[in-house]
């Protein structure tokens, strides 16, 4: 039995299927979906497992029902996980020093990803992060299966 290198970056599936310590908090996000409002906000420090918390999120509702998750705790759960459209923002690899940056960055990522997954999404470069964000969320959930 290995203990995860905080400094490697792992995905929620590479430490399932190897040898590292894995703490399954599958049945938590369960019941954060189940009590889940608009918006969730999940703040910790460095190291604290952030990225694999994300990663682990967005392969739920993505794959919910493969076999891979037959031994997580979701599995026990009465909680209906629909497979949905997943936004994940990265800003590990990005130097973003102002918010001009990362208004940039972020109508240059809304705008691709737009692209991408075919939304209809009408975004002004000058509006602020906060309406940018929004408008985006507004045309991801349109496409989704279940509109959230």
């Amino acid at each position: 039995m290995n203990f995860f290198d905080f400094y490697e970056q792992q995905t929620f599936k590479d430490l399932v299927n190897s040898e590292d310590v894995y703490v399954d908090k599958t049945g938590l996000i369960c019941e954060l979906y189940r009590k889940h409002t608009k918006f969730e906000m999940l703040c910790r420090p460095f190291g604290f497992g952030k990225s694999v918390l994300v990663d682990t999120i967005a392969n739920l509702f993505r794959h919910r029902y493969e076999d891979f998750f037959s031994n997580l705790n979701v599995a026990k759960s009465d909680v209906e996980i629909p497979k949905q459209n997943v936004m994940r923002l990265n800003f590990a690899t990005n130097d973003l020093a102002t918010s001009i940056e990362l208004q940039d960055y972020l109508y240059n990522y809304y705008r691709a990803r737009a692209f991408e997954n075919e939304l209809a999404l009408d975004l002004d470069q000058n509006d602020s992060i906060y309406w940018q964000t929004v408008s985006y969320i507004k045309a991801l959930a349109a496409k989704s299966p279940t509109k959230k």
